[in-house]
């Protein structure tokens, strides 16, 4: 399985500072999410108001919000990530099984 991840398009993605510890990302009128900070850490909340993460620099709680720039939903990544995750798995058990088979012969 291969996963190619491209960049489609260059983010449109622009950030305000309303307040002192806060940022909101919108894409034109679209909300995407925001980032507070606090206790020295960023906290990343999508558009629906669901918490993506707590990151202890801005840049990585921005790529949280805007992850188009990495061509690849969240979702979807996670997706892939438990697929291979996975698949890594049974390899390592065939190698484990192939072992066994010709110590045992």
């Amino acid at each position: 399985m291969t996963l190619a991840l491209t960049r489609p398009h260059a983010s449109s993605v622009s950030w305000t500072n309303p307040d002192r510890g806060l940022w909101i990302a919108a894409n034109g009128n679209d909300p995407l999410g925001t980032i507070e900070r606090r206790d020295g850490r960023y906290i990343s909340v999508d558009a629906r108001g669901r918490t993506v993460g707590t990151f202890d620099d801005f840049t990585a709680a921005q790529v949280a919000i805007d992850h188009d720039n990495l061509g690849i939903d969240f979702d979807q990544r996670e997706a892939v990530v438990s697929r291979v995750t996975i698949g890594l798995l049974l390899f390592s058990l065939l190698g484990i099984a192939y072992t066994f088979g010709v110590l045992l012969r």
